[in-house]
């Protein structure tokens, strides 16, 4: 069987480790011969601090599919965002203003300050360099944290050929090269549709849940949760109720 897990929202809820429980139960299905994939909107980089180190080898979906790593090789773009709407773009983010944070491959720009909630956690192991964005060769997402003016900036970038995915609590905004989606990230990893058992919790999991063959969401989206088979809400002991979750398809 396939089991492909979110990060974010999903297994991780502080940014920065997956609990005890959580661990056990994904070892137990690596330790049953059973497929795992990650998929986060976190690219590849910042994926890996999440994990425990016996996980790092299996199959990658990064920056809501525009990056994908598979086991023994280096990170690969299956997209990137046409370099001519930076400009445009860029010349926006002045006027909003907003923040951003641009991934490449591996490096990335970023202009969140320091005491912003996500500063800790963009390349927290300090394995990558900081550069302009018009430096980075090739971009897979940019995220966008408008100070004000949040719908005016989803107006703008809504006209612009990319996807764009808001993040469910958040006032923030991915972009993503136009039809991106983390089920496109896994179809260039080899999975096939009904394939997977898929546990996810926000808009961007909505594509690999309609491709799933079983889908849970974890926690209360009101849209997600009518794309899952089962839903795990936030309430009492819910990582031990994801774990045992994951532990049930064995």
């Amino acid at each position: 069987m396939k089991f492909v897990f979110d990060l974010d929202g999903t297994l991780c809820f502080d940014c920065k480790m997956i609990s005890d429980s959580i661990t056990q139960a994904i070892q137990s299905v690596e330790e049953k011969g059973h497929q795992i994939y990650f998929a986060s909107a976190r690219p590849i980089r910042d994926m890996l601090p999440v994990l425990p180190k016996f996980l790092h080898h299996h199959s990658m979906v990064g920056s809501n599919g525009s990056l994908i790593k598979n086991p023994g090789s280096d990170i690969q773009f299956t997209a990137s965002l046409p370099s001519d709407i930076l400009p445009n773009l860029l010349e926006f983010l002045r006027k909003i203003p907003a923040d951003y944070v641009a991934d490449s491959d591996w490096n990335y720009s970023s202009t969140l300050p320091e005491n912003h909630y996500l500063y800790p956690h963009v390349d927290p192991l300090k394995v990558a360099t900081n550069l302009s964005i018009t430096h980075l060769d090739r971009i897979a997402k940019i995220l966008l944290f408008p100070k004000d003016n949040f719908s005016k900036l989803l107006h703008f970038v809504s006209s612009l050929p990319a996807s764009i995915v808001c993040h469910n609590g958040e006032e923030a905004i991915d972009i993503n090269p136009l039809g991106t989606t983390k089920w496109e990230g896994l179809k260039a990893l080899g999975i096939q549709d009904q394939e997977a058992v898929v546990f996810g919790n926000d808009l961007n999991d909505i594509p690999m849940f309609q491709k799933a063959k079983e889908a849970v969401c974890i926690g209360n989206h009101k849209i997600v949760s009518t794309y899952a088979t089962d839903t795990i809400y936030l309430t009492n002991n819910y990582e031990e109720k994801i774990s045992s979750k994951i532990l049930s398809y064995l």
